[in-house]
């Protein structure tokens, strides 16, 4: 059964400029995800990298010291909470347990089909009836399951798979629907449970290996190829005591997996 991506929550009286904060979110098939309007006016499809939106939401709990919390964005507030409404839905092809993440006017959230999606935040394209049912600007396959959010930095659009392997995908790879390859790859000694955190042109991500792995975000410090087969080495890694995430978490996980 697929499970829906119902997004960019909205007030009754229009869509917002960006909002204050973006709780954890998680589904179970076949529940609907709700997505926070995180954005500012929309300006239509990117192809290169912008400069930040006060609305942005580009990584796991906002950035990366994972604060959960944005203080250039005012428009939420407790007296307006209770106008909020379903601006649009998008289907995957299973359930969701990646949070998604917001980057200049477009959506980005992952699903357990292995796919990583990219949804036009205001409903502008791709999307028609009321509330608006979105089809998405572009997917792309992963080797697995995408159990965490993705991470957006500098026109790029990062994640982690449970094959594995981290992907790097220009935001604007392609648009109609179409399948994106990624400008580079590169692989961890097993499944990625942690979400992507970038700060200072460099990307770490965790693994279950016991790993920390740090990888140029630029994808050229320990790359080699060309896209799509371009693949990179990590620029060190050091060793952890554990998983990156907790036992129950990945349990529920699984469970959701299986469901």
């Amino acid at each position: 059964m697929k499970s829906l991506v119902a997004p960019a929550i909205r007030s009754h009286a229009g869509l917002p400029a960006p909002r204050r904060s973006l709780a954890r979110l998680r589904a179970i098939a076949p529940a609907v995800l709700l997505l926070s309007g995180l954005f500012t006016v929309w300006a239509g499809p990117l192809a290169a990298p912008v400069a930040a939106a006060s609305g942005d939401w580009t990584q796991f709990r906002n950035g990366p010291t994972h604060q959960g919390y944005n203080t250039a964005e005012s428009t939420i507030s407790a007296e307006n909470v209770d106008a909020l409404g379903v601006a649009w839905m998008g289907a995957t092809g299973r359930i969701v347990n990646s949070s998604p993440v917001a980057s200049g006017g477009v959506v980005y959230v992952g699903s357990t089909d292995g796919m990583l999606y990219a949804y036009d935040a205001y409903a502008l394209l791709d999307c028609s009836g009321s509330p608006k049912a979105c089809t998405p600007l572009w997917t792309a396959v992963t080797g697995d399951s995408i159990e965490v959010p993705p991470a957006v930095s500098n026109g790029v659009v990062y994640v982690g798979s449970l094959d594995g392997k981290l992907y790097a995908y220009a935001v604007g790879c392609n648009f109609g629907g179409q399948t994106c390859s990624p400008g580079w790859t590169a692989s961890t000694g097993a499944a990625i449970w942690s979400s992507p955190t970038i700060a200072g042109g460099v990307l770490y991500v965790g693994s279950n290996d016991h790993n920390l792995y740090a990888f140029d975000a630029a994808g050229v410090s320990g790359c080699s190829g060309t896209a799509p087969n371009k693949t990179c080495t990590p620029l060190w890694t050091a060793a952890t005591g554990g998983d990156p995430l907790q036992a129950h978490d990945r349990r529920r996980c699984a469970l959701r997996r299986v469901q």
